[in-house]
């Protein structure tokens, strides 16, 4: 039985926030002025199985087949080892679509070659592109759509290869950690066996967001506080900014300042409290 949460915790302000529907252009400029602000980021979790076990199911299939006299198994294992590499290679996509908001950008049901399109414009020369379709990809989609199982030899480099791409994509830029909030919301947390206690008490004078909000969709914004407990923010929905300008909006926040690494849950809470997760 949990006990009762303790009476003297400290409040949350009770937040007034105006908030101006701009253009992209007009936050891009915004945004530039805000300078070298500390940037409280959010730590995000792979969507369903992560990239480490789905690279060790792939590596595992590959030694399966490696030590397997039987051809036919030898078959079903290396057919194995390329789905998984390319599984591996999809989660790592999405989860830096996902964190950057990019996904506003892609239909639905994307295919493979617009993620890896996209991100080539997201993430530059610092990962070896061009073994993505030719080493990983295509050995899977024969598997798939042929219905051809892939040599042991072309099991062997996709699964190598996945495991090169998935480090460099991190050694460049983590795709679990992913922009928030530039600024601050100062406040805090506590614990204790009655629950956890989040609470916000002041905006800081300037401040940049960027947040999936409560009705789902993604918007960055920049704040200007007029006093602790309200501030104005001129915001435009992401879908607005077009992929280009999306993109020199990320740019722009990779050069903030990390000053922490914040759980979304945590974060989340944190926005809610500060009146920023429901623009009217």
């Amino acid at each position: 039985m949990s006990q009762k949460r303790p009476a003297n915790l400290r409040p949350s302000m009770s937040p007034h926030v105006t908030w101006v529907h701009v253009t992209p252009d007009d936050v891009l400029s915004a945004t530039r002025t805000l300078g070298a602000l500390n940037q409280e980021g959010r730590m995000i979790a792979y969507r369903g199985e992560d990239v480490d076990s789905l690279l060790s199911w792939g590596l595992a299939e590959l030694n399966l087949a490696e030590n397997t006299v039987v051809k036919e198994d030898q078959r079903r294992h290396t057919s194995q080892a390329v789905v998984h590499a390319k599984k591996a290679i999809d989660c790592i996509f999405d989860a830096y679509l996902e964190r950057d908001f990019l996904d506003v950008h892609l239909g639905a049901r994307p295919t493979f070659k617009s993620k890896l399109l996209l991100l080539k414009e997201r993430l530059g020369n610092q990962v070896p592109w061009r073994l993505i379709p030719t080493i990983v990809a295509r050995p899977r989609d024969s598997s798939e759509h042929e219905r051809r199982a892939p040599t042991l030899e072309e099991a062997g480099v996709a699964v190598e290869a996945a495991r090169v791409i998935v480090a460099a994509m991190i050694s460049a830029n983590h795709p679990l950690r992913g922009p928030a909030i530039a600024g601050s919301f100062s406040g805090g947390a506590s614990s204790g066996p009655w629950g956890y206690h989040v609470y916000v008490e002041s905006f800081s004078k300037y401040f940049g967001w960027l947040w999936r909000c409560a009705d789902g969709v993604p918007r960055a914004g920049v704040g200007v506080a007029t006093a602790d407990d309200i501030a104005e923010v001129s915001y435009a929905d992401l879908q607005e900014f077009g992929k280009l300008k999306h993109l020199e909006l990320m740019r722009i926040w990779d050069g903030f300042p990390i000053s922490s690494w914040v759980s979304e849950l945590f974060l989340r809470e944190k926005i809610k409290l500060a009146g920023l997760d429901q623009p009217a």
